[in-house]
């Protein structure tokens, strides 16, 4: 199972019945709405008070410069047919376009009531809430038990607080069935699909459990089976609507978990459980406060600042990457040290600072882990200190490049015999290799991490 990015990812994988159905609640339509590209999202708006079909011409005439914008304007368009927001018609023989009726009257509702969330509380329990820092500790505290539980086969995973009145998730079942972990409890394996899946960002790490989380409580249900409180698994409308709804509460305000029907209260238990929701106690009730985490449910890429803090409070620390490959982590997280100590030489640790290089044996061995070069270049890049991700690049040139070479050595990409022709290179890097290799070639310059030429490239270079 490849990592999911956000709730429109998992949408795409998705019969269209299943998503006709799913758009049944206004609250999986505001989170596809939020999770679309700028541009998407201003495609639906010019069509969301229109109830007519438009014609495929009125809509390719919104780009006035088809050279320069062409390509945003059809990635735009597959967008949102592959989600069905938008529907292909025909009329008098010529292509239209219409919103998706039940999304386009949920989105409609939405933007013009504000939408209505769960019932707020009085001011004593407002005055019992976590602060904010309880909140990113808690979560933090809880989604690193998670990797850990993935990381070593000792460690037992994230503890159920005594306040939530459900069972526990089952992790190793739904870490087994999304290919992150094999084996029994006790004797599990994290496999390459589970060493890429700590590699991304908390975001896609949520949303890939999520997605398989979703899938095995609608299997579960479709085959009429009983969770372990003895009540009816979710249905996948019901489970999804739910979700959304927690994505768009307020992160730190407080919720009865009683205004519950039971089946969202065994949700809400499992969502504690991963440290979505911050449960407490007042007045012999108990009630949950979202965190940063929850809220990133419904943000997509785009979520802002707010997502961007949780990642980082997620994540532990802050990456420095020296020019002469030194890497520096100012963080206490272990899962932080064991993710670096995946792909550096770890060379010191002390209490809240971690020190290792980046070398030919390290990477190497990442690589054949099934992690790729790309993927380690985004998690420093993602994890650098705010300092650094300031600058750009984030991450010095000649660290990106030897990186790079080593991803494409490892599948095949730059042969010490032959050209490489035919062969898959890293998306993304293609064009400013192609350009920057024949002048460090014809430069001499040799590789400063392994003392030998910069590629090994044959006469031929670069394959088209």
């Amino acid at each position: 199972m490849q990592p999911v990015g956000n709730i429109t990812t998992f949408l795409r994988h998705l019969s269209t019945e299943q998503r006709a159905t799913l758009y049944q609640s206004p609250w999986t339509c505001q989170a596809v709405f939020r999770s679309l590209p700028s541009l998407a999202k201003n495609y639906v708006l010019r069509l969301l008070m229109i109830e007519e079909p438009v014609p495929q011409d009125v809509v390719d005439a919104w780009i006035v410069d088809v050279r320069q914008f062409g390509s945003f304007h059809k990635q735009a368009l597959r967008s949102l047919l592959s989600l069905d927001v938008y529907l292909r018609g025909s009329e008098a023989g010529k292509s239209t376009y219409r919103l998706h009726p039940i999304f386009q009257k949920h989105l409609q509702w939405s933007l013009s009531t504000g939408g209505q969330m769960l019932q707020e509380l009085p001011l004593y329990v407002l005055e019992a809430a976590p602060t904010q820092d309880q909140l990113d500790s808690y979560a933090h505290e809880q989604w690193e038990a998670l990797q850990m539980y993935i990381l070593d086969s000792r460690y037992p995973g994230p503890d159920l607080p005594p306040e939530v009145p459900a069972q526990p998730v089952d992790f190793h079942s739904v870490l087994l069935n999304a290919n992150l972990l094999v084996g029994p409890p006790d004797m599990r394996t994290i496999t390459d699909t589970g060493f890429q899946f700590l590699m991304c960002d908390s975001h896609r790490q949520l949303w890939t459990f999520l997605g398989q989380y979703i899938k095995d409580a609608a299997a579960a249900s479709h085959a009429e089976k009983q969770d372990f409180s003895g009540e009816a698994v979710a249905d996948l409308p019901s489970l999804m609507s739910f979700l959304m709804q927690l994505g768009f509460m307020h992160v730190g305000r407080p919720y009865a978990l009683d205004s519950l029907n039971s089946m969202e209260a065994i949700v809400a238990g499992h969502m504690m459980h991963l440290g979505l929701l911050f449960p407490f106690e007042a007045q012999g009730s108990t009630y949950f406060s979202p965190t940063r985490l929850a809220s990133s449910l419904c943000g997509g890429s785009s979520a802002g600042d707010a997502q961007s803090t949780a990642n980082a409070d997620i994540a532990g620390g802050h990456i420095i990457v020296e020019s002469n490959f030194k890497v520096n982590a100012w963080t206490t997280s272990r899962v932080q040290r064991s993710l670096l100590s995946l792909f550096c030489r770890q060379e010191a640790v002390l209490p809240n600072f971690w020190v290792g290089s980046l070398t030919h044996d390290s990477v190497n061995a990442a690589l054949s882990t099934g992690i790729n070069a790309e993927e380690i270049i985004e998690y420093l890049k993602a994890h650098a200190h705010p300092h650094v991700a300031m600058r750009k690049p984030i991450l010095p040139e000649v660290v990106f490049l030897e990186l790079a070479e080593l991803g494409w050595m490892a599948i095949g990409w730059i042969s010490h015999r032959g050209g490489g022709e035919g062969l898959r290179p890293l998306s993304g890097l293609r064009f400013m290799f192609r350009k920057a290799f024949p002048c460090v070639s014809a430069l001499g310059v040799r590789s400063l991490m392994f003392g030998r030429p910069a590629c090994y490239l044959g006469k031929k270079g670069f394959s088209p």
